[in-house]
């Protein structure tokens, strides 16, 4: 009789862990077929993303970012080829200065549960940043303090108040 007990509590543990699996798997993912990027050096601007991290759509969000984008086609890329692209353009621009120790890039990244996109896009600034000897610092704002105050306290979400 003790040994049944015994057995039934282990296999009400085990269906409470897989039960807890799968709702949080059904109802904690929040939907990844688009992916937002934002990328700040002065010229600023936001990439949304498909499932397998094409760029679909490219918004300039200051007057830099217009005249620097102009005659370049950014959708249907890579989103780590169009970072490279995108720093590649504002270096020859001259926002970013190979000789200069003023260089930061600012890059904001929502792209669902795990931060595999955030990553290795991280890797690839730095990589560009070594690459071309350039002196500069990545700013990661996915988790500004602010933000992040302003969606608790509209009881949402962090990632959906960026959003």
């Amino acid at each position: 009789m003790a040994k049944l007990k015994q057995i039934g509590v282990i296999i009400l543990v085990l269906v409470v862990f897989v039960s807890a699996g799968i709702v949080a798997i059904v109802m904690g993912a929040r939907s990844s077929h688009v992916h937002y990027v934002c990328l700040e050096i002065n010229p600023r601007v936001e990439f949304l993303t498909d499932a397998k991290h094409n760029v679909t759509s490219l918004m300039p969000l200051n007057q830099e970012a217009k005249e620097l984008l102009i005659q370049e086609e950014f959708v249907g890329i890579k989103i780590g080829n169009a970072v490279n692209k995108f720093l590649t353009l504002c270096a020859k621009a001259g926002y970013l200065k190979v000789d200069g120790e003023g260089n930061a890039v600012k890059l904001s990244v929502l792209s669902g549960l795990n931060q595999g996109l955030e990553v290795e896009l991280s890797k690839k600034i730095n990589n560009f940043f070594v690459k071309n000897e350039i002196m500069g610092v990545l700013v990661d704002s996915s988790q500004d303090l602010k933000n992040f105050k302003d969606a608790k306290k509209n009881s949402v979400s962090p990632e959906r108040y960026d959003l």
